[in-house]
């Protein structure tokens, strides 16, 4: 990718708060929230098939690593994974995960499927001089 760029991950969290005035029906929240990456000059977008029962499988994100960290990442997959972000044998791990965006310093991801083979897509960008912003929910 040449030169610098933006990318942004926008979502809105949709949540039942219910009825404060004890009357039928529900009241529903939406908050936007959002990241924003200034500056990028590396990414890695990639969809893989995953076979199932791996333990701890890098998942490479070249050209991104620890000298230019991913910075915005996002990552989906059809099938439930536990996630490493430190190292393979690391102790601390997110299970169950089929959707998981994350905006901080990411050299390393590592996955673990279940007893199904897994599409999962990953996008990531970084670099050395981006600089990350997130916008909190107004509530």
């Amino acid at each position: 990718m040449a030169g610098a760029f933006t990318s942004r991950i926008t979502a809105v969290y949709e949540t039942v708060i219910g009825d404060q005035y004890s009357l039928s029906g529900k009241t529903v929240a939406y908050y936007p929230i959002g990241a924003k990456l200034l500056g990028a000059d590396r990414q890695n977008i990639q969809t893989l098939a995953l076979s199932a029962g791996l333990s701890a499988q890098q998942i490479q994100m070249a050209p991104l690593g620890v000298s230019a960290p991913g910075m915005l990442m996002l990552l989906l997959s059809d099938q439930p994974v536990d996630i490493r972000t430190n190292a393979p044998s690391d102790v601390v791990f997110l299970s169950g995960v089929t959707f998981f965006v994350i905006g901080g310093h990411l050299s390393n991801i590592y996955v673990t499927t279940g007893s199904a083979e897994t599409t999962l897509h990953l996008e990531a960008a970084g670099g050395s001089n981006a600089q990350l912003l997130a916008s909190l929910p107004l509530s």
